[in-house]
């Protein structure tokens, strides 16, 4: 092989180790990343996202469609919910009936008059002003009188004044000017001008009378634009116009004005019919401005399009009423861009999920959230969104079957309830909590955004989830339902009060369903628990109770194989309930865990000194380090056998954790004294349980009630100060090992479990009274039963002494001395 043959599969063998490598390490990584919590975490919730998302978005499956007037439907087209739709022929027709009342505004201006005389007075004014001026300056040049004047050179300024002269009154012609002029704009002329107008202008004159005559039936309202005072006036026949003004002019002129030669009375009548102007004006805007506020006013008509009725139907021709049905349709719904929709409510959910859940990690810090329980969540919630999702499409079916009942009614007796219910129980109302904020705003978009539902489904929810915080018996999941559908029934009276429909028949029938729907919620709380107890191996007080049945398997093995370990448990299991009252744990958890704790001593039952009744103590043929194992061992056998029994993790963790890391230290000073450092050294690990140390209050709690009851029986003489005193000796050992430091037991706590233990132990060792016996008198052959008594004093005295010696070796054994 050439040394470039050689380089070249090198290269070869180089490239297919990086390519497997590449395909190993996607291998494992893919398959590591579902092993990831955080990103099964994400894959929850975005799958709860996408679940919800497909009930949330109902119509999802429509795509647009448009239709042309005369097209044939493709199929039918239902509507998803009750639509309103104008009828524009209708609102058409009811806004030009409103419209038929409006009256028109006429401007009327009362100072027309007025400036129409000071307008005559000073242009003829000026006239004869300017006439007579340049008559003066002609006289002055020719010192002399003369009647006659050549106006010639003056003609500029003439035509000057002119124009001001019409611009002041009205336009003139040459001719009429020149008969004006003649006369030099004598006040005559100006006089019979002005009593030729005065008629007309005491009138009110409009500039066209057939489109005031239009309104005649209605009548116009006259507004003074001065004063703006308002009057309607229905007699419009009084009003006249600009031709009846001209032609009063004309038909007066005649009489008036019959002394005058024929140009100059046609001059004055001419300018006398100029003058004239309307005085009472057809306000435009004003009257728009009124008709449009009446416009506004006027309600549409509408007609209702009921939800599931048919728009079109397969094969129908489009018509214009169609088309108006589906662009409303289309308008409601607004599915323009349906991978966008869907992925924005998909990421709502997502969202909301997220923040929700980071609140709870935050606020409730003594709430352990694992992936298991956020896999119950989200089962729970997207069945709870199906199960709502159904039961909407069930109750429009029977309020279709049954018009008497209205659809809202039957949508008060779904149990939304049950969810936030079945997470209390399971896990706490904590969690719960958070769970009905998330299902109770689902819910409310599933029933078309109402806000009333969201609430009702929030305050129920909440309600049930802390009316089984301490489910000691099943009835109690019946009595919480009843107190939901009592809160439902506040709920409804309370939102119907709001909306004004208090007292109707709907009502009755909205509180009725509310009520049955509380209800429900505890039956199907009551069905649905053992099955999510079996399904994700929870340990609920219902459980609990069942459990604490004195005639399980365990317990009668335990009584039997082991009857001074039974003994034992049962005393501990009264101590750890009482105590767990006064330091607000759960008491059912303590007593079941306080029954179960040693079952892991029923394998070697006899290594174990409560169960040493009459025979020799086994562990005195014993190396030490094997009499510790032998001890240890029971925490790990008692697991075993509670997983096999499947009592549930709260009991196994208080199993595995009711002795923490504690020193068994009996065991361990026997073998330092017999230890040879340089060949076995004693290692004080070796001597020590495991652990962990209690996790919780109830574990603490078991472990404190555990080495107190064991330590009780050492007593010699169990008097209440020396009880007393060994409580506080034992607690305060414990305490100092740092076996409560992982648990949530405070100085305070650890106050009352002393005086709890003190109170139940003090009443188990009491003494009782001794009663008087009768004299008898000595019989021959028997000796006096005080002789007797005296005997049994004498031998119980001793028994004590050898027991308080017993005693303080069974004590060091525990490893409390």
């Amino acid at each position: 092989m050439t040394i470039k043959e050689t380089t070249v599969a090198a290269i070869n063998g180089e490239k297919k180790k990086k390519a497997e490598l590449l395909i190993s390490f996607f291998r494992t990584s893919s398959f590591e990343i579902f092993k990831n919590p955080l990103f099964q975490r994400w894959l929850m919730a975005i799958l709860l996202g996408v679940f919800v998302t497909f009930f949330l978005y109902p119509n999802a499956e429509l795509t647009s469609i448009h239709y042309e007037p005369g097209d044939i439907a493709s199929k039918n087209i239902k509507s998803p919910q009750d639509l309103l739709i104008e009828d524009k022929q209708s609102t058409d027709q009811r806004v030009k009936e409103a419209e038929k009342g409006i009256i028109v505004v006429y401007d009327f201006d009362p100072n027309m008059s007025g400036e129409i005389r000071t307008r005559l007075a000073s242009s003829f004014t000026l006239m004869r002003d300017s006439y007579k001026e340049i008559g003066n300056k002609i006289r002055r040049k020719d010192a002399v009188k003369t009647t006659k004047l050549n106006l010639t050179p003056f003609r500029e300024q003439i035509n000057a004044r002119r124009d001001e002269f019409q611009k002041t009154l009205v336009d003139i012609n040459d001719e009429e000017f020149g008969v004006l002029e003649r006369y030099r704009f004598n006040k005559s002329i100006e006089r019979y001008i002005r009593i030729l107008i005065s008629a007309p202008l005491e009138r009110e004159i409009v500039g066209n009378k057939k489109l005031l005559y239009k309104e005649k039936d209605s009548g116009i309202i006259i507004r003074n634009i001065e004063t703006k005072e308002e009057a309607k006036a229905k007699d419009l026949l009084s009003i006249i116009d600009l031709k009846d003004a001209k032609k009063a002019i004309e038909v007066n002129s005649n009489k008036i004005l019959s002394d005058l030669e024929g140009s100059l009375r046609k001059t004055v009548m001419t300018i006398s019919q100029r003058l004239i102007e309307p005085n009472l004006t057809f306000n435009k805007n004003e009257t728009a401005r009124r008709r449009s506020i009446i416009r506004e006013g006027v309600k549409p008509v509408f007609y209702q399009v009921k939800k599931g009725e048919i728009i079109v139907r397969e094969g129908e021709r489009i018509k214009n009423e169609h088309l108006v049905k589906l662009k409303v349709f289309q308008r409601a719904k607004k599915y323009d861009n349906l991978a966008l929709t869907f992925l924005g409510i998909i990421l709502l959910v997502v969202l909301l999920c997220y923040i929700l859940y980071n609140f709870s990690l935050k606020s409730f810090k003594e709430t352990s959230i694992n992936n298991k329980d956020l896999f119950l969540l989200t089962i729970t919630m997207g069945m709870v969104v199906l199960f709502v999702k159904l039961a909407i499409l069930i109750c429009e079916a029977v309020s279709n079957s049954f018009p008497f009942l209205p659809f809202d009614s039957c949508l008060y007796v779904i149990p939304i309830a049950s969810g936030a219910m079945l997470i209390s129980v399971l896990l706490n109302v904590r969690v719960a909590l958070i769970f009905s904020i998330v299902i109770s705003i689902l819910s409310g978009i599933l029933f078309e955004n109402r806000l009333e539902f969201f609430i009702y489904s929030l305050f129920g929810s909440i309600i049930a989830a802390h009316g089984v915080i301490l489910t000691k018996f099943r009835t109690t999941l019946i009595k919480a339902g009843a107190i939901v559908g009592l809160t439902n029934v506040i709920t409804i009276f309370s939102i119907n009060m709001i909306k004004g429909s208090l007292f109707t028949v709907a009502t009755v029938f909205d509180i009725a369903f509310g009520f049955l729907g509380g209800l429900l919620v505890g039956f199907i709380v009551i069905g649905t628990t053992p099955l999510f107890e079996a399904l994700f191996g929870y340990t609920t007080d219902i459980k609990l109770l069942e459990l604490a049945n004195l005639d399980s398997p365990k317990l009668r093995d335990l009584i039997v194989r082991a009857p001074g370990t039974y003994h034992h448990s049962i005393i501990v299991g009264t101590l750890a309930e009482a105590t767990a009252e006064a330091i607000n744990a759960n008491p059912l958890l303590a007593r079941v865990s306080a029954y179960y704790h040693d079952i892991g001593k029923i394998r070697k039952p006899l290594y174990f000194i409560e169960n040493q009744i009459g025979s020799e103590n086994k562990h005195e043929k014993l190396a030490p380090s094997m009499s510790s194992l032998i001890l240890l061992s029971h925490v790990k056998d008692g697991v075993e056998m509670a997983r096999e029994s499947r009592l549930g993790q709260p009991i196994i963790d208080i199993i595995r954790q009711h002795h923490g890391t504690s020193l068994i230290n009996f065991f361990y000073q026997k073998a330092k004294n017999k230890e040879n450092p340089e060949l076995y050294p004693v290692d004080e690990k070796d001597y020590r349980y495991p652990g962990p140390k209690p996790q919780t209050k109830e574990a603490g709690l078991v472990l404190l009630a555990d080495a107190v009851e064991a330590a009780s029986k050492t007593l010699p003489d169990p008097s209440p100060s020396r009880i007393q005193g060994m409580v506080h000796r034992i607690i305060n050992n414990i305490f100092a090992d740092g076996q409560l430091n992982e648990c949530e037991l405070t100085l305070k706590d650890l106050n009352e479990i002393a005086k709890s233990f003190n109170k139940i132990l003090t009443g188990i060792f009491h003494h009782r009274i001794d009663y008087p016996e009768p004299a008898y008198k000595e019989t021959e052959g028997k000796k006096k039963l005080n002789d007797i008594d005296k005997k049994s004093t004498k031998e119980d005295r001793n028994k004590r002494v050898e027991d308080k010696k017993n005693g303080e070796k069974d004590l060091k054994r525990l490893g409390m001395s």
